[in-house]
């Protein structure tokens, strides 16, 4: 970690902290069966709270119907203090009572580690 990983990291906390705004990232483990005992494992969720942006629409010009479709938001998470890292396609975001599924993720950093996540979300 470096001088600059810390800056960008509580700067991106603070901003984030200031608009009161949380996002949970929710994450679904698949049961298994279990040959030994031949039983099924039963799949588990684990929810995270991230400080965060209101969840925001693309604009008209970023929209290309193929990665970015229209109806899709984005939403800024900050990564401080969080062990969980966001993960497309397997993970969900929940905000303002709506639940999103998890279509991308860019880090953001400033050094060494994330700095910020940028989320794109679709309706489930």
């Amino acid at each position: 970690m470096t001088w600059l990983d810390d800056i960008v990291r509580d700067t991106v906390d603070t901003v984030l902290g200031l608009l009161t705004t949380t996002a949970v990232l929710v994450r679904q483990t698949d049961g298994a069966f279990d040959p030994f005992d031949e039983v099924n494992t039963t799949p588990t969720e684990t929810n995270t709270t991230f400080k965060s942006s209101p969840a925001l629409a693309y604009k008209n010009h970023e929209v290309d119907n193929e990665l970015i479709l229209r109806g899709d938001m984005m939403v800024l998470l900050s990564p401080k203090g969080q062990t969980v890292v966001p993960t497309p396609e397997t993970d969900h975001v929940t905000q303002g009572g709506t639940r999103y599924r998890l279509i991308a993720v860019e880090i953001v950093s400033g050094g060494t580690l994330a700095g910020l996540y940028k989320c794109q979300l679709r309706k489930n």
